[in-house]
């Protein structure tokens, strides 16, 4: 479940992820390494943490895109990073949980693309 942030809160959204990924900006659909016992995606006021192998952490400013990718049982929230070849994928496994994600990531001032938008909605 996600714990929902009240505007203007300081609590972290931990958003529930089935499995997360580590992947390639240029190979969009493969990745070179995952998580399904542990995998983390929590939106800070101030910053991203995410863990497919390592805890790592990022600000806002240094999310090039979020996208959103669906197939069959699995709704993958997709950030590519400034100066970085790598992504995190993490599936989110209900739509529901991705747009709440993304929606919150787009209040931050995270570019969309697309398919992002369309599963958002309008702003």
């Amino acid at each position: 479940m996600m714990r929902r942030m009240s505007a203007p809160s300081t609590t972290p959204l931990t958003v529930t992820l089935e499995a997360a990924f580590a992947g390639f900006t240029f190979m969009p659909w493969a990745s070179f390494a995952h998580n399904s016992i542990n995998p983390v995606l929590v939106l800070h006021p101030d910053h991203i943490q995410y863990r497919v192998l390592r805890l790592r952490s990022r600000p806002y400013a240094e999310v090039v895109e979020v996208d959103y990718r669906h197939t069959f049982a699995t709704h993958n929230i997709v950030l590519r990073f400034r100066d970085s070849v790598r992504t995190f994928i993490g599936n989110a496994g209900l739509e529901r949980r991705a747009r709440e994600a993304i929606t919150v990531l787009r209040g931050k001032g995270c570019a969309l693309s697309e398919r992002a938008a369309r599963l958002v909605g309008p702003p």
